[in-house]
């Protein structure tokens, strides 16, 4: 996910779900015990079911910090100097 916001650096970052089977597998490296959540399954008649979804859905808490300064595009990992 990318977080941005003016006057704040932009902040690129992921989760990973903490019941995952892959996350021993992963072959960059990226998985971090900061980086785990736990994603809550929730049901269609659930009360905090969002307007646009149908069906069984999960939702996830994850806090966002950022910090003051520039705004700028995060590095393309695609992209070759």
């Amino acid at each position: 996910m990318i977080a941005r916001a003016p006057g704040y650096r932009t902040l690129a970052t992921h989760i990973f779900d903490a019941s995952s089977d892959y996350l021993d597998s992963d072959a960059v490296f990226a998985v971090k015990r900061s980086l785990l959540r736990t994603f809550v399954a929730r049901t269609a008649d659930d009360p905090e079911t969002p307007a646009d979804v149908d069906g069984d859905w999960y939702s996830v808490e994850n806090d966002i910090v950022l910090v003051a300064g520039e705004p700028r595009e995060p590095a393309d990992p695609g992209r070759t100097a």
